[in-house]
Protein backbone atom coordinates (compact mmCIF):
# COMPACT_ATOMS: atom_id res chain seq x y z
CA UNK A 1 0.00 0.00 0.00
CA UNK A 2 1.48 3.08 -1.33
CA UNK A 3 0.92 6.87 0.77
CA UNK A 4 1.93 10.21 -0.96
CA UNK A 5 4.99 11.01 0.70
CA UNK A 6 5.13 14.77 2.25
CA UNK A 7 7.43 16.51 1.59
CA UNK A 8 9.20 17.76 4.74
CA UNK A 9 7.68 20.74 6.14
CA UNK A 10 8.56 23.48 9.00
CA UNK A 11 7.17 21.10 11.65
CA UNK A 12 9.75 17.93 10.65
CA UNK A 13 12.47 20.93 10.72
CA UNK A 14 11.89 22.41 14.01
CA UNK A 15 11.15 18.86 15.74
CA UNK A 16 14.49 17.80 14.00
CA UNK A 17 16.35 20.89 15.65
CA UNK A 18 15.00 20.07 18.76
CA UNK A 19 15.73 16.46 19.19
CA UNK A 20 19.48 17.36 18.50
CA UNK A 21 19.61 19.86 20.97
CA UNK A 22 17.74 17.68 23.23
CA UNK A 23 19.78 14.99 22.71
CA UNK A 24 23.09 17.43 22.95
CA UNK A 25 22.17 18.09 26.09
CA UNK A 26 21.63 14.59 27.68
CA UNK A 27 25.28 13.69 26.71
CA UNK A 28 26.81 16.35 27.89
CA UNK A 29 24.99 16.15 31.36
CA UNK A 30 26.51 12.06 31.13
CA UNK A 31 29.78 13.59 30.32
CA UNK A 32 29.64 15.65 33.51
CA UNK A 33 28.46 13.35 35.58
CA UNK A 34 31.58 10.62 34.37
CA UNK A 35 33.80 13.23 35.12
CA UNK A 36 32.67 14.00 38.35
CA UNK A 37 32.51 9.93 39.19
CA UNK A 38 36.09 9.87 37.64
CA UNK A 39 37.48 12.73 40.11
CA UNK A 40 35.89 10.74 42.98
CA UNK A 41 37.61 8.22 42.07
CA UNK A 42 41.04 9.26 41.13
CA UNK A 43 40.73 11.56 45.09
CA UNK A 44 39.68 8.10 46.83
CA UNK A 45 42.56 6.37 45.41
CA UNK A 46 45.13 9.36 46.13
CA UNK A 47 44.64 9.05 50.30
Amino acid sequence: LEHEKRPDGVKRDKRGKADESACKLSLETVWAAKQEKDEIKEAASCH
